[in-house]
Formats: structure tokens, C-alpha cells, sequence
């Protein structure tokens, strides 16, 4: 089983932790300042150890953790070993760094911190991890938060699984549903949260389940009627194979990536795509063999930073 875990980090600060979920994709956006680690006394080595205490969060160590310069120095022989299995991959933790012993607990903290100075704003000044539930052996993805409702929406990646997974904040102790759309969304990979509605992108595709013919692409749930929209499920005639991710600029376009677009022996066209929000047409920003999977961070001085890894 799998277990997922809400971080009631301030009043109005909600993240959540899968704590059997590689640190990948988006879901390692989400993943930036949560991983397992607990600290000890660094060896005998002069070097300043990689993970240590972090100045704010020193009363929480060793469950809080700071990881220098972040980690984009090892010292020594480190390794870490690569598993082709995206339902059991390798983890950060998993790094072997035998001339620095302080990174060897990682594995047991409750926060690991990369960058301190975003950590406040984010995790609160006293963070602290509940189990909350048990959930199903699956890939779990597209964690969102609604205001409107209060609730957290999770998307459960499995084979003919349509609900979302729905966390009521309002319940004390807080409640896991299901919650099924109307038309329903299948395996919503990404998603984001604008003006009253979710924008998920889907990696779904079926052509008959529950009555309903389902092809990857972009739809928007309205959680206070429950109805879905679809917006995208094509480029130009193609279906898309796997829409894995998406954000949404501050001028409305969303941007997203598809694993493999329309590939068929002899045809590929594997883009970051751009959807208009004033034109309902594409724009492949990348063309590339490879497969990206990634997200997207905006930031005020420039208009948009693509990000994508590869699969």
C-alpha cells in the first residue's frame, strides 16, 4: 500500500508528501523541500558536510535538514544507481556518498530543505508530517488545491480508474472520497488551479470505458458543478499520447508537454506545446526524439522557463 501524508504547515498553507513516490516530475516540483532524512555528526573529513541544519528550522533538527549548495556538489566516489522502472525509481535519497557520512540519513528526516530562504513561506516556522491515509499501489499524480471548497483534488493513475480523489479539509479529521466528473477525467497527470476551475493534463485514453471514448489532452473541471470541459484532445488529426504536464502563464496560455505526440514508426513530433488562450491553436515550442515530462516556473523578470526532463 501506499500512504499519503497532508503537511498542515500554517493556517493556509497545504502540500502534500506520497511518501513511496520517486523524487520525479511533478509531481519533483512538489517534491522540492519533502524528503526522508535524519542527520548525524559529519565525519572526521575537513570538508563542511552536505546536509546539516538549517538556521531557521535548528530547534527541528535533525527532522528539518538542509542540503548545501543544492547537492550540486558531491564529494568523493558517489553514485547512485539508475532504475528503469518509473513505478519503483531510484531516489534521492538512495545517493551512496561514502566521504560524507552526514548524507547517509537522509532517508529518515521529515524535510529536506534546498534552498532556505524559500523554505519559511512555504513550510511555515513549525512544519510537521501526519499520516493521514492508506491508498492504493499507484501511481498518484496532479496534486491541486481548491480554495473555493477547501479541499484537495489527487489524481490516482490507474488502469480504468476514473474518480478523483478528493480530500475535505472542512471534516475534522480531515476525509478521503472519491469524487467522479461529469464526463469523467481519466488519469489526470497534471493540474493547475485558475479562476474556479482545475486544468488537468491527461494521460487517459480508451475507446469505450463507462460509455465513454477518452483521448489524452486538456480538460477543465468545474468543482462546484462537478461538469468537465474538454479543450484540447488533438494535434491536427493526431492524438496525443500522453499529455504529462501543464501550467498556465499569467497571460492565460497554457503550456504543456506530451510524451511521444502522434508517433507512428515514421512520424513523430515529441513537443512542448503551446494552447493560446485567445486562439484555440498550437504551438510546438520544441521538437526533440526525446520524451519531455517536466513543468514550467514563472518568474516576474522573464515571461516564461521551460523546464522539462527526460524519460
Amino acid at each position: 500500500m501506499q500512504s499519503l501524508q497532508l503537511l498542515f504547515l500554517s493556517p493556509s498553507t497545504f502540500a502534500i508528501l506520497f511518501a513511496a513516490l520517486p523524487m520525479t516530475r511533478q509531481g519533483a516540483s512538489a517534491q522540492l523541500l519533502l524528503q526522508h532524512a535524519l542527520i548525524q555528526h559529519h565525519s572526521s573529513s575537513s570538508e563542511e558536510p552536505l546536509v546539516s541544519s538549517c538556521g531557521a528550522y535548528l530547534p527541528a533538527y535533525p527532522r528539518v535538514v538542509c542540503v548545501r549548495n543544492y547537492g550540486a556538489v558531491m564529494p568523493g566516489n558517489f553514485s547512485r544507481q539508475v532504475r528503469n522502472d518509473i513505478g519503483h525509481a531510484d531516489t534521492f535519497p538512495s545517493i551512496c556518498i561514502p566521504d560524507d557520512t552526514s548524507f547517509s540519513q537522509v532517508s529518515h528526516a521529515e524535510f529536506v530543505i534546498f534552498d532556505a530562504t524559500l523554505a519559511p513561506d512555504i513550510l511555515g516556522p513549525y512544519p510537521m508530517q501526519t499520516f493521514m491515509f492508506e491508498l492504493a499501489s499507484s501511481t498518484h499524480e496532479g496534486p491541486v488545491y481548491v480554495p473555493e471548497s477547501n479541499e484537495l483534488y489527487i489524481s490516482r493513475l490507474e488502469h480504468h480508474f476514473l474518480p478523483q480523489l478528493v480530500v475535505d479539509l472542512n471534516a475534522e479529521p480531515p476525509i478521503l472520497l472519491e469524487r467522479t466528473a461529469n464526463p469523467p477525467i481519466y488519469a489526470g497527470a497534471g493540474a493547475r488551479h485558475k479562476n474556479g476551475l482545475i486544468y488537468y493534463a491527461t494521460l487517459g485514453g480508451h475507446e469505450d470505458l463507462a460509455g465513454n471514448v477518452f483521448r489524452p489532452g486538456i480538460y477543465t473541471l468545474n468543482t462546484t458543478s462537478n461538469q468537465s470541459v474538454c479543450l484540447l484532445n488533438n494535434y491536427y488529426g493526431y492524438y496525443f499520447n500522453g499529455v504529462d504536464d501543464l501550467d498556465i502563464s499569467p497571460s492565460g496560455d497554457i503550456w504543456f508537454t506530451d510524451n511521444g505526440t502522434a508517433v507512428d514508426s515514421s512520424l513523430s513530433r515529441r513537443c512542448i506545446l503551446r494552447l493560446s488562450s485567445a486562439h484555440p491553436n498550437l504551438l510546438c515550442l520544441k521538437r526533440s526524439e526525446i520524451s519531455p515530462e517536466g513543468f514550467l516556473v514563472w518568474l516576474e523578470s522573464v515571461s516564461s522557463i521551460v523546464i522539462f526532463t527526460v524519460l
